[in-house]
Formats: C-alpha cells, structure tokens, sequence
C-alpha cells in the first residue's frame, strides 16, 4: 500500500474484518503500512471481529444447532464461532483445518436429517478452501492495547442488527 500510494496520501482507510484475514507474522506490517498512507489526523475505519469466549464451552453441535434453529449461515457463522472455539490464545488466531474435526462431531450427531445435510455441506465448503491459511481473532483488551499504540481511538460503535454485534465493533481510530 505505502509504494503504490505514497506517505501520507489519503485521509480515510476503510475496511471490513480485514483483521480477520491476517496472520500473525503480517499484522505489524499491515498496520505499519495503513499508519504511513493515512494523512497526519487521517482515520481508518474497521470493523473488527473480537473474540467471544463465550463459544470455547459449547459443543460443536449446538453451535451449529442454535444457527440452524436460527436459519442463519452456517458456513460465514461457524467460521466465527468455530475459530472463537480453536482460538490460539499465545498469538490470537486459528486455520480452517483446526475445526474441521469440529463439524465432523456435529454432524455424526444430526447424520440423517436435513440439519445433517447442511452441516455436511458447510464442511465441504470449508474443505475447499486453503484450510492452512491462519485467521486472527483478539480479545477486546489486546486490540485495543495493540491499536492505540499507533491510532487514537476515536469511537468504537456496534450495529446492534444482527447476533453478537458486541464482538463485531467498528473502530474509528485517527493518526
């Protein structure tokens, strides 16, 4: 970003859980990069996806159960809450291969009904993709910790529209 745009070269930065997509080795550098095209006073705008704790406890099945009963997506809802489940508390991140096994439990519970055929699916959704890929999820005390040391926090808002908005804040941070 900083080649192709040049220091200091734009006022706003948004982005949407591109946290989420980022490993460990690459977070200081991603931040690094959006500080130095941010003008002087410029805003990066995000939301964030924080871990919940909440999901470590819940057997796979009623995970995948409650968004059923719910008719949410299995395959964007379990990657939350499977990685908040698998979650790498010494470097905050998890892989799509971690929670396999998970979906496996689920579904040897439900095999033969129609919440059986979804889990199998979403598994097979999840098999497509590079399972080897690492994922971030923080807790809400590191983030904030880690992103103040280069962004005032400005205004951490929640849309409050949809399941666990709490854990899913959007950061207005300034240079």
């Amino acid at each position: 970003l900083a080649k192709a745009l040049g220091p200091s070269a734009v006022e706003l930065v948004a982005g949407d859980l591109v946290f989420t997509q980022i490993s460990p080795n690459d977070r200081e550098v991603f931040l690094n990069n959006i500080f130095k095209i941010l003008k002087p006073g410029g805003f990066f705008v995000s939301r964030v996806k924080l871990h919940n704790p909440f999901w470590r406890s819940v057997s796979p099945y009623d995970i995948v159960h409650d968004l059923y009963e719910r008719g949410e997506s299995l395959t964007k809802f379990t990657l939350h809450r499977f990685g908040d489940k698998v979650l790498n508390e010494k470097n905050f991140s998890f892989r799509v291969n971690d929670f396999l096994p998970l979906f496996t439990e689920a579904f040897n519970v439900s095999r033969d009904t129609e919440e059986g055929e979804l889990i199998l699916s979403s598994m097979d959704y999840f098999k497509k993709i590079d399972g080897n890929v690492v994922r971030s999820c923080f807790p809400k005390t590191y983030f904030n910790s880690w992103i103040s040391e280069r962004f005032d926090i400005v205004k951490i808002s929640h849309a409050g529209d949809y399941p666990e908005s709490d854990f899913f804040p959007i950061y207005a941070l300034r240079k």
